[in-house]
Protein backbone atom coordinates (compact mmCIF):
# COMPACT_ATOMS: atom_id res chain seq x y z
CA UNK A 1 0.00 0.00 0.00
CA UNK A 2 1.29 3.09 -0.88
CA UNK A 3 1.95 5.36 1.94
CA UNK A 4 -0.97 8.42 3.31
CA UNK A 5 0.06 11.91 2.63
CA UNK A 6 -0.43 12.70 6.48
CA UNK A 7 3.01 11.11 7.29
CA UNK A 8 6.14 12.67 6.56
CA UNK A 9 8.80 11.17 4.92
CA UNK A 10 11.39 9.13 7.90
CA UNK A 11 14.91 10.67 7.47
CA UNK A 12 18.43 9.66 8.17
CA UNK A 13 19.66 13.50 9.54
CA UNK A 14 22.70 14.09 11.62
CA UNK A 15 20.86 14.81 14.74
CA UNK A 16 21.49 12.22 16.76
CA UNK A 17 25.44 11.47 15.65
CA UNK A 18 25.40 7.85 16.37
CA UNK A 19 27.62 5.51 14.65
CA UNK A 20 28.25 1.73 14.00
CA UNK A 21 26.24 -1.57 13.85
CA UNK A 22 23.92 -0.53 16.73
CA UNK A 23 22.68 2.97 15.07
CA UNK A 24 19.09 3.52 14.13
CA UNK A 25 18.22 1.77 10.61
CA UNK A 26 17.13 3.87 7.63
CA UNK A 27 13.45 3.83 7.84
CA UNK A 28 10.80 3.40 4.66
CA UNK A 29 10.35 7.30 3.47
CA UNK A 30 6.09 7.24 3.02
CA UNK A 31 5.09 10.23 1.63
CA UNK A 32 7.40 11.66 -1.54
CA UNK A 33 5.56 12.27 -4.33
CA UNK A 34 8.55 12.66 -6.97
CA UNK A 35 9.33 9.48 -8.65
CA UNK A 36 12.96 7.05 -7.99
CA UNK A 37 14.75 5.19 -10.21
CA UNK A 38 13.15 3.18 -13.04
CA UNK A 39 9.87 5.17 -12.50
CA UNK A 40 8.83 3.56 -8.67
CA UNK A 41 7.47 5.51 -6.44
CA UNK A 42 9.83 6.48 -3.69
CA UNK A 43 7.65 4.81 -0.91
CA UNK A 44 7.23 1.45 -2.86
CA UNK A 45 9.49 -1.35 -1.07
CA UNK A 46 12.78 -1.61 -2.87
CA UNK A 47 13.16 -5.21 -4.05
CA UNK A 48 15.02 -7.47 -1.09
CA UNK A 49 18.07 -7.86 -2.79
CA UNK A 50 18.66 -3.88 -3.68
CA UNK A 51 18.83 -0.55 -1.18
CA UNK A 52 17.16 2.24 -3.17
CA UNK A 53 16.29 6.09 -2.04
CA UNK A 54 17.10 9.88 -2.36
CA UNK A 55 19.83 11.97 -0.76
CA UNK A 56 18.92 15.22 0.32
CA UNK A 57 19.94 18.79 1.63
CA UNK A 58 17.15 19.71 3.62
CA UNK A 59 17.91 23.85 3.01
CA UNK A 60 18.64 22.86 -0.60
CA UNK A 61 16.94 20.04 -1.74
CA UNK A 62 17.69 16.81 -3.45
CA UNK A 63 21.47 16.37 -4.54
CA UNK A 64 22.11 16.19 -7.81
CA UNK A 65 25.27 14.28 -8.62
CA UNK A 66 27.86 12.39 -6.48
CA UNK A 67 27.68 8.43 -5.23
CA UNK A 68 28.00 6.08 -2.40
CA UNK A 69 30.12 3.52 -1.47
CA UNK A 70 28.27 0.72 -0.69
CA UNK A 71 30.05 -1.99 2.05
CA UNK A 72 29.20 -5.12 4.09
CA UNK A 73 30.13 -5.34 7.79
CA UNK A 74 32.50 -8.04 6.72
CA UNK A 75 34.36 -5.61 5.27
CA UNK A 76 33.84 -6.57 1.83
CA UNK A 77 33.64 -3.34 -0.76
CA UNK A 78 30.16 -3.84 -2.43
CA UNK A 79 29.51 -1.28 -5.07
CA UNK A 80 29.27 2.22 -5.95
CA UNK A 81 25.91 3.78 -6.83
CA UNK A 82 25.29 6.90 -8.83
CA UNK A 83 23.05 9.84 -7.05
CA UNK A 84 20.99 10.50 -10.57
CA UNK A 85 20.14 14.37 -11.20
CA UNK A 86 16.52 14.08 -8.78
CA UNK A 87 18.94 12.79 -5.69
CA UNK A 88 18.10 8.91 -5.96
CA UNK A 89 19.99 5.79 -6.13
CA UNK A 90 19.14 2.20 -6.57
CA UNK A 91 22.17 -0.64 -5.45
CA UNK A 92 22.63 -3.96 -4.81
CA UNK A 93 22.31 -4.73 -0.90
CA UNK A 94 24.00 -7.00 1.72
CA UNK A 95 22.54 -10.26 1.88
CA UNK A 96 22.19 -10.79 5.36
CA UNK A 97 23.23 -7.58 7.30
CA UNK A 98 22.54 -4.04 6.68
CA UNK A 99 24.70 -2.08 4.23
CA UNK A 100 27.03 0.55 4.85
CA UNK A 101 26.89 3.66 2.78
CA UNK A 102 29.61 6.34 2.39
CA UNK A 103 28.75 9.73 1.09
CA UNK A 104 30.97 11.04 -2.25
CA UNK A 105 30.00 14.56 -2.89
CA UNK A 106 31.93 17.44 -3.77
CA UNK A 107 30.51 20.10 -1.72
CA UNK A 108 28.20 17.64 1.12
CA UNK A 109 29.24 15.80 3.73
CA UNK A 110 27.11 12.92 5.55
CA UNK A 111 26.67 13.57 9.40
CA UNK A 112 26.35 9.87 10.79
CA UNK A 113 26.72 6.87 10.10
CA UNK A 114 24.46 5.50 7.49
CA UNK A 115 22.88 1.47 7.57
CA UNK A 116 20.93 0.98 4.68
CA UNK A 117 18.31 -2.23 5.21
CA UNK A 118 16.90 -4.51 1.61
CA UNK A 119 13.90 -4.11 0.48
CA UNK A 120 13.22 -0.34 2.33
CA UNK A 121 13.47 2.59 0.53
CA UNK A 122 15.22 5.53 2.39
CA UNK A 123 15.66 9.41 2.81
CA UNK A 124 19.14 10.18 3.71
CA UNK A 125 19.52 13.81 4.90
CA UNK A 126 23.12 15.40 4.24
CA UNK A 127 24.79 18.62 5.62
CA UNK A 128 26.76 21.46 3.77
CA UNK A 129 30.69 21.09 3.68
CA UNK A 130 32.85 23.41 5.38
CA UNK A 131 34.13 25.83 2.81
CA UNK A 132 37.28 28.65 2.09
CA UNK A 133 37.12 31.10 -0.29
CA UNK A 134 38.01 34.06 -1.14
CA UNK A 135 40.81 36.00 -3.54
CA UNK A 136 44.46 35.80 -4.01
CA UNK A 137 46.50 38.89 -5.02
CA UNK A 138 49.84 39.75 -5.51
CA UNK A 139 50.61 44.21 -5.04
CA UNK A 140 46.83 44.68 -5.01
CA UNK A 141 46.71 42.78 -8.30
CA UNK A 142 44.34 39.52 -8.14
CA UNK A 143 46.39 36.52 -9.55
CA UNK A 144 44.81 33.79 -12.18
CA UNK A 145 45.57 30.18 -12.25
CA UNK A 146 47.22 30.02 -8.98
CA UNK A 147 47.46 27.00 -7.02
CA UNK A 148 46.08 26.18 -3.81
CA UNK A 149 46.00 23.00 -1.76
CA UNK A 150 44.20 22.90 1.86
CA UNK A 151 45.02 20.19 4.41
CA UNK A 152 43.86 19.20 7.28
CA UNK A 153 45.40 15.85 8.80
CA UNK A 154 45.50 13.00 5.91
CA UNK A 155 43.13 14.70 3.81
CA UNK A 156 43.76 17.34 1.29
CA UNK A 157 41.69 19.33 -0.92
CA UNK A 158 42.82 21.36 -3.87
CA UNK A 159 41.23 24.14 -6.80
CA UNK A 160 42.63 27.23 -8.51
CA UNK A 161 42.12 30.75 -8.95
CA UNK A 162 39.84 32.19 -11.43
CA UNK A 163 40.39 35.39 -14.14
CA UNK A 164 40.13 37.54 -11.04
CA UNK A 165 42.03 35.95 -8.62
CA UNK A 166 38.87 34.39 -6.44
CA UNK A 167 38.25 30.52 -5.29
CA UNK A 168 36.07 28.61 -3.54
CA UNK A 169 36.62 25.24 -2.05
CA UNK A 170 34.44 22.98 -0.62
CA UNK A 171 36.32 20.69 2.09
CA UNK A 172 34.84 17.65 1.34
CA UNK A 173 35.10 13.70 2.05
CA UNK A 174 36.47 14.62 5.81
CA UNK A 175 32.95 13.71 7.51
CA UNK A 176 34.19 10.05 8.80
CA UNK A 177 37.44 8.63 9.87
CA UNK A 178 39.14 7.85 6.41
CA UNK A 179 40.97 3.97 7.83
CA UNK A 180 39.89 2.16 4.65
CA UNK A 181 39.38 -0.81 7.60
CA UNK A 182 37.28 0.84 9.64
CA UNK A 183 34.99 2.42 7.04
CA UNK A 184 34.31 -1.74 5.19
CA UNK A 185 33.69 -2.62 8.74
CA UNK A 186 31.09 0.72 9.25
CA UNK A 187 32.81 1.81 12.17
CA UNK A 188 32.30 5.44 11.41
CA UNK A 189 33.34 8.46 13.54
CA UNK A 190 31.98 11.41 12.74
CA UNK A 191 33.79 14.42 11.73
CA UNK A 192 34.37 18.19 12.74
CA UNK A 193 33.99 21.26 10.65
CA UNK A 194 35.66 22.90 13.23
CA UNK A 195 39.56 22.82 13.21
CA UNK A 196 42.37 24.97 11.74
CA UNK A 197 43.65 24.05 7.75
CA UNK A 198 46.91 24.52 6.22
CA UNK A 199 46.71 26.25 3.01
CA UNK A 200 49.47 26.30 0.54
CA UNK A 201 48.91 29.09 -2.64
CA UNK A 202 51.76 28.03 -5.74
CA UNK A 203 51.50 30.36 -8.80
CA UNK A 204 54.29 31.07 -11.49
CA UNK A 205 56.81 34.25 -10.83
CA UNK A 206 55.73 34.16 -7.14
CA UNK A 207 57.05 32.91 -3.75
CA UNK A 208 54.84 29.76 -1.68
CA UNK A 209 52.58 31.02 0.66
CA UNK A 210 51.95 28.68 3.59
CA UNK A 211 49.36 30.05 5.92
CA UNK A 212 46.98 28.40 8.16
CA UNK A 213 43.69 29.20 8.70
CA UNK A 214 41.91 28.58 12.05
CA UNK A 215 38.42 27.26 12.77
CA UNK A 216 35.72 27.44 9.51
CA UNK A 217 32.67 28.91 11.26
CA UNK A 218 31.57 31.66 9.17
CA UNK A 219 30.80 30.66 5.42
CA UNK A 220 30.53 33.32 4.27
CA UNK A 221 33.94 34.78 5.44
CA UNK A 222 36.12 35.61 2.83
CA UNK A 223 39.88 35.19 2.81
CA UNK A 224 42.60 37.36 1.00
CA UNK A 225 46.04 36.03 -0.02
CA UNK A 226 48.70 37.95 -0.34
CA UNK A 227 51.60 36.93 -2.23
CA UNK A 228 55.02 37.93 -2.11
CA UNK A 229 57.09 38.69 -5.74
CA UNK A 230 59.94 36.35 -7.46
CA UNK A 231 62.52 35.28 -5.74
CA UNK A 232 65.69 33.78 -7.60
CA UNK A 233 65.33 30.61 -9.83
CA UNK A 234 66.92 27.63 -9.18
CA UNK A 235 68.95 26.57 -12.28
CA UNK A 236 70.26 23.44 -13.53
CA UNK A 237 71.65 20.87 -16.46
CA UNK A 238 70.31 17.23 -17.52
CA UNK A 239 72.87 14.93 -19.13
CA UNK A 240 74.02 11.58 -20.07
CA UNK A 241 77.46 10.58 -19.06
CA UNK A 242 78.59 11.35 -22.72
CA UNK A 243 77.26 15.07 -22.32
CA UNK A 244 74.21 14.36 -24.07
CA UNK A 245 70.59 15.96 -23.49
CA UNK A 246 67.43 13.92 -22.92
CA UNK A 247 65.02 14.31 -25.22
CA UNK A 248 61.15 13.60 -23.54
CA UNK A 249 62.90 14.25 -19.85
CA UNK A 250 60.86 16.18 -17.20
CA UNK A 251 62.19 17.76 -14.27
CA UNK A 252 60.57 18.21 -10.85
CA UNK A 253 61.68 19.90 -7.93
CA UNK A 254 60.07 19.26 -4.59
CA UNK A 255 60.04 21.47 -1.31
CA UNK A 256 61.42 19.02 1.61
CA UNK A 257 59.71 21.35 4.49
CA UNK A 258 56.35 21.60 2.24
CA UNK A 259 55.93 18.14 1.11
CA UNK A 260 53.01 19.88 -1.03
CA UNK A 261 55.09 22.01 -2.97
CA UNK A 262 56.11 20.79 -6.53
CA UNK A 263 57.27 22.12 -9.41
CA UNK A 264 57.74 20.67 -12.91
CA UNK A 265 59.37 22.16 -15.94
CA UNK A 266 60.81 20.56 -19.47
CA UNK A 267 64.59 21.11 -20.31
CA UNK A 268 65.94 22.85 -23.47
CA UNK A 269 68.04 20.94 -26.01
CA UNK A 270 71.06 21.58 -24.20
CA UNK A 271 69.67 20.00 -21.48
CA UNK A 272 69.09 23.54 -19.11
CA UNK A 273 66.19 23.95 -17.18
CA UNK A 274 65.35 26.59 -14.92
CA UNK A 275 62.11 26.87 -11.95
CA UNK A 276 61.11 30.31 -10.66
CA UNK A 277 58.23 30.67 -8.10
CA UNK A 278 60.37 29.06 -5.19
CA UNK A 279 60.20 29.57 -1.53
CA UNK A 280 62.89 29.10 1.00
CA UNK A 281 65.11 25.72 1.62
CA UNK A 282 66.15 22.88 0.10
CA UNK A 283 64.54 20.80 -3.26
CA UNK A 284 65.11 17.52 -4.17
CA UNK A 285 64.99 17.41 -7.98
CA UNK A 286 64.38 14.57 -9.73
CA UNK A 287 64.78 14.00 -13.79
CA UNK A 288 62.80 11.54 -15.27
CA UNK A 289 62.23 10.19 -19.16
CA UNK A 290 59.80 7.43 -20.10
CA UNK A 291 58.74 6.56 -16.44
CA UNK A 292 62.28 6.08 -15.94
CA UNK A 293 64.26 8.13 -12.76
CA UNK A 294 67.83 8.95 -14.76
CA UNK A 295 68.85 11.17 -12.14
CA UNK A 296 68.45 13.33 -9.18
CA UNK A 297 69.70 16.09 -6.71
CA UNK A 298 69.29 18.82 -4.05
CA UNK A 299 69.41 22.60 -5.13
CA UNK A 300 68.30 25.86 -3.37
CA UNK A 301 66.91 28.66 -5.27
CA UNK A 302 69.73 30.93 -6.41
CA UNK A 303 71.71 27.95 -6.76
CA UNK A 304 72.21 25.23 -9.88
CA UNK A 305 72.40 21.92 -9.83
CA UNK A 306 74.03 19.40 -12.57
CA UNK A 307 72.46 15.65 -13.08
CA UNK A 308 74.56 13.39 -14.93
CA UNK A 309 72.61 10.19 -15.74
CA UNK A 310 74.26 6.73 -15.97
CA UNK A 311 71.37 6.12 -18.34
CA UNK A 312 72.69 6.87 -21.90
CA UNK A 313 70.49 9.94 -23.62
CA UNK A 314 70.79 7.97 -27.17
CA UNK A 315 69.45 4.62 -28.12
CA UNK A 316 67.36 2.62 -31.07
CA UNK A 317 64.22 3.54 -32.48
CA UNK A 318 61.12 2.00 -31.85
CA UNK A 319 58.15 1.26 -33.87
CA UNK A 320 55.54 -0.28 -32.41
CA UNK A 321 52.99 -1.72 -35.07
CA UNK A 322 49.68 -2.55 -33.43
CA UNK A 323 46.82 -4.54 -35.58
CA UNK A 324 44.41 -6.97 -34.76
CA UNK A 325 44.41 -11.05 -34.60
CA UNK A 326 43.63 -11.19 -38.80
CA UNK A 327 47.01 -8.75 -38.91
CA UNK A 328 44.92 -5.32 -39.82
CA UNK A 329 46.54 -2.45 -39.06
CA UNK A 330 44.49 -0.78 -36.19
CA UNK A 331 44.34 2.90 -37.25
CA UNK A 332 44.22 5.55 -34.97
CA UNK A 333 44.65 3.55 -32.08
CA UNK A 334 45.94 5.57 -28.63
CA UNK A 335 49.09 4.42 -26.98
CA UNK A 336 50.07 5.58 -23.59
CA UNK A 337 53.26 4.35 -21.36
CA UNK A 338 56.74 4.20 -22.07
CA UNK A 339 58.32 6.71 -24.27
CA UNK A 340 54.56 7.72 -25.50
CA UNK A 341 52.00 10.20 -24.12
CA UNK A 342 48.50 10.11 -26.24
CA UNK A 343 50.21 8.81 -29.65
CA UNK A 344 48.09 7.18 -32.30
CA UNK A 345 48.80 4.84 -34.69
CA UNK A 346 49.03 5.70 -38.13
CA UNK A 347 47.36 4.40 -41.84
CA UNK A 348 50.00 1.24 -40.95
CA UNK A 349 49.06 0.93 -37.57
CA UNK A 350 52.29 2.04 -36.16
CA UNK A 351 53.89 4.75 -33.94
CA UNK A 352 57.49 5.91 -33.19
CA UNK A 353 59.79 7.06 -30.75
CA UNK A 354 63.16 8.20 -30.73
CA UNK A 355 66.13 7.29 -28.35
CA UNK A 356 64.54 4.28 -25.97
CA UNK A 357 65.58 3.18 -23.18
CA UNK A 358 66.68 -1.24 -23.34
CA UNK A 359 63.95 -3.14 -20.84
CA UNK A 360 60.02 -3.75 -20.04
CA UNK A 361 57.37 -0.38 -20.66
CA UNK A 362 53.84 -1.03 -19.63
CA UNK A 363 51.97 0.15 -22.50
CA UNK A 364 47.99 1.26 -21.93
CA UNK A 365 45.94 0.88 -25.55
CA UNK A 366 43.12 1.92 -26.72
CA UNK A 367 41.38 0.93 -30.31
CA UNK A 368 38.82 3.20 -32.19
CA UNK A 369 36.37 0.78 -31.34
CA UNK A 370 33.63 2.45 -29.09
CA UNK A 371 32.86 -1.03 -27.49
CA UNK A 372 36.72 -1.89 -26.59
CA UNK A 373 38.38 -1.55 -23.20
CA UNK A 374 41.93 -0.44 -22.90
CA UNK A 375 44.63 -3.17 -23.56
CA UNK A 376 46.97 -3.25 -20.75
CA UNK A 377 50.24 -4.90 -22.71
CA UNK A 378 53.57 -5.12 -22.09
CA UNK A 379 56.86 -4.90 -24.39
CA UNK A 380 60.15 -5.64 -24.00
CA UNK A 381 63.41 -3.76 -25.88
CA UNK A 382 66.45 -5.05 -26.57
CA UNK A 383 70.00 -3.78 -26.51
CA UNK A 384 70.55 -1.11 -29.54
CA UNK A 385 72.34 1.50 -30.94
CA UNK A 386 71.16 5.27 -32.25
CA UNK A 387 69.97 4.94 -35.53
CA UNK A 388 69.25 1.35 -35.36
CA UNK A 389 65.07 0.31 -35.62
CA UNK A 390 63.31 -2.30 -33.15
CA UNK A 391 59.96 -3.21 -34.51
CA UNK A 392 57.68 -4.62 -31.89
CA UNK A 393 54.32 -5.83 -32.76
CA UNK A 394 51.46 -6.05 -30.91
CA UNK A 395 48.16 -7.99 -31.79
CA UNK A 396 44.82 -6.46 -30.13
CA UNK A 397 41.58 -8.41 -29.61
CA UNK A 398 38.69 -6.43 -28.89
CA UNK A 399 38.09 -6.70 -25.01
CA UNK A 400 34.88 -4.93 -24.45
CA UNK A 401 34.19 -2.58 -21.76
Amino acid sequence: MIGTPEREPARVSGSEHETGLDSPRAKLAPNSRARGPAGVEPNSPASNSRVAGRVIDAAEGPLGEGSLELDCPDGSRLARAAIDENGWFDAPACPDTPTCARLIHPGSIQPQAWLLVAGESVELEVEPAPRLAGVVLAEGRPIAGALLIARRDQARWTTSTDAEGGFGLALAGEAFDRDPARERACEFEPGSSSGSVSVLVLAPDHRPLVTTISALTNADEELTLELAGPGPPLTGSLVDGEGHSFDRARVVAASLARPDEAHATVPDRQGRFEFTGLGEGDYRVRAVRDGVEVAIGEGRAGGDVALTSTWPARGPTLELVVHDPRDQPLVGARVDGGPFRAAHTDEAGRVLATDVFVGGYDLRVRRTDSECGVSRERIEIPPGEQGQTIRVDLSLACEPQ
